[in-house]
């Protein structure tokens, strides 16, 4: 039986290696020769693609194709000290975080990388176990959802000297570049604008805020403008449910038989919000002269609904593109002190009004 990788000797594993090598470059020659390229050509359109020219570039792709040949991304990656990889970690893929990572695919497939998804739920340990299997891949660069993560994880993304990116939320000392809006100052200002309209007995349905800085953040909001304003926010008109129409429907009937001189529902998430405009229906309440109901996001579902849905728009596609076009000028190597400056990227939100509120 043949030894195993790690029996074999220094000269057997150089020899090894060797004829990998030359497999690799017997292969690439293959493809030089049906392209009508140099072996460099084709090792070029392989490994910076926008130094070839676009004709050649087609006629190297053409004949990889018709080979069969597909490039040793380890290689090509151990040579350049690039794997033209990025990675983006969400709490879930939903239609608001799926829109801003449309945003980075946008931009960081135009400059030529390929883009890893993981999905965390809001647990910061299953994040930390994400963050170290992409860098084990040694993946160019990564974009967080929020702000909140455990030590081992700002250590090691520090420690790895790699661009990244924190979204949706706005941080202080971000691990690297931060690119959101103040969740805090959007959960005050539509509770503002509530108590504008005179509603006085406002409740609020939230997620769960563990391991959530973004709900945290709209809470605290929440709870500040309406001590700003003398008006109570007791334990009775505060609920919280995982982000689903039915969670928003039940949490709607538990804050009303909670609280039922309630006026007002202000749900952080539009997908809690029209669960709750539902069972105010179902129950038999006008909206909004009964009781008036604001969400967050400002969901597609959100404006042909009925009654529409008064919300905090935010720019998600907007979050995404700029997240990348900063991951994108890290990579390209612009790095000074004006460059600094705009790591932290504000792109704002704006209040919704609708026929709910």
């Amino acid at each position: 039986m043949a030894p195993s990788e790690s029996d074999q000797t220094p000269s057997e594993e150089r020899t090894r290696r060797s004829r990998r090598k030359q497999g690799e470059q017997a292969r690439m020659t293959e493809v030089a020769e049906r392209a009508g390229v140099s072996v460099m050509s084709v090792s070029r359109t392989i490994r910076d693609p926008e130094r070839v020219s676009r004709k050649i570039r087609e006629r190297v792709e053409k004949a990889m194709r018709e080979t069969g040949y597909i490039p040793n991304a380890l290689a090509s990656s151990l040579a350049s000290n690039r794997t033209r990889v990025a990675a983006v970690i969400v709490p879930f893929i939903n239609a608001s975080f799926g829109d801003t990572i449309h945003g980075i695919t946008d931009v960081l497939e135009e400059a030529g990388y390929e883009l890893l998804i993981g999905q965390i739920h809001h647990a910061v340990e299953r994040e930390e176990r994400l963050v170290e299997a992409f860098l084990s891949r040694r993946v160019d660069c990564l974009v967080l959802t929020g702000c909140t993560h455990s030590e081992t994880t700002i250590e090691r993304l520090r420690n790895g000297r790699i661009p990244v990116v924190e979204t949706w939320n706005l941080a202080e000392d971000p691990i690297d570049s931060v690119v959101g809006f103040s969740n805090y100052e959007a959960g005050r200002a539509m509770t503002r604008y509530l108590i504008g309209k005179g509603r006085k007995r406002i409740a609020y349905l939230g997620a769960p805020t563990e391991g959530n800085d973004r709900a945290r953040d709209r809470e605290r909001g929440y709870i500040d403008a309406m001590e700003e304003a003398g008006l109570p926010h007791d334990r009775k008109v505060r609920a919280y449910r995982p982000l689903a129409l039915r969670e928003g429907a039940d949490g709607c009937q538990e804050l009303l038989e909670r609280a039922p001189d309630i006026d007002a529902l202000f749900a952080a998430s539009d997908t809690l919000a029209v669960g709750a405009l539902f069972h105010c229906v179902k129950r038999g309440l006008s909206i909004p002269d009964d009781i008036a109901v604001a969400g967050f996001d400002d969901a597609d579902i959100a404006a042909v609904i009925h009654p529409s849905l008064t919300t905090v728009r935010v720019p998600r596609y907007e979050i995404g593109r700029r997240a990348a076009m900063l991951l994108a000028q890290r990579l390209d190597g612009v790095d000074g002190e004006d460059d600094y400056v705009q790591r932290t990227v504000d792109v704002g939100f704006e209040i919704i009004i609708r026929d709910s509120a």
